[in-house]
């Protein structure tokens, strides 16, 4: 038999509930049996591989030998600011942003090609910049962000999974932990 849920908060959040149960090592009989509200942004992608665990990606972000210096990290808005920002806390350099398009929310093409969505508002001419997006699948938005960025002295690049540079993983598409 499940334990109680004593405590108005446990019985009003599925989520607490059945975090407190997995716990107590019961949830299989006690899942709540509402399903949660349906996100119309969420799309079951079967080319998609199960997500790493945040803790392994976290120790791949520390264990990668980045040798080089650079003067700014530049994330591709949107998929590249969670790592970038990641990799800001171990380089804390300068970090900037460029915003840049292909897919939408459920990572279906938007666009033929991928399209600057605003103009770049930082100075690079001259600067060795760190490109940073989360997956480097067809290279297309990273190529149409180092021809925009061209006059910077030096662009590398680095993804969490694809061909770069520096890239934590090189494989099939897998789910990310901050995404959810």
């Amino acid at each position: 038999m499940a334990p109680s849920l004593r405590g108005a908060k446990r019985r009003s959040n599925p989520l607490m509930a059945c975090t407190w149960l997995l716990n107590a090592r019961h949830c299989e009989e006690a899942l709540p049996t509402k399903q949660p509200p349906q996100n119309p942004y969420l799309v079951i992608r079967h080319d998609i591989k199960m997500g790493k665990d945040f803790n392994e990606v976290l120790t791949r972000f520390r264990d990668i030998d980045i040798p080089e210096q650079f003067d700014i990290i530049v994330a591709i808005a949107n998929g590249g600011i969670i790592p970038a920002g990641i990799l800001n806390q171990r380089l804390n350099i300068e970090f900037q942003t460029i915003k840049i398009n292909l897919r939408d929310p459920a990572q279906r093409p938007k666009y033929d090609a991928p399209k600057l969505m605003s103009p770049v508002d930082f100075d690079f001419a001259g600067k060795r910049l760190l490109l940073v997006d989360d997956r480097i699948k067809t290279g297309s938005t990273i190529e149409l962000a180092k021809e925009i960025l061209k006059d910077a002295a030096v662009i590398k690049t680095f993804a969490v999974n694809g061909n770069a540079d520096y890239a934590l993983y090189n494989e099939a598409c897998f789910r990310f932990p901050w995404i959810f």
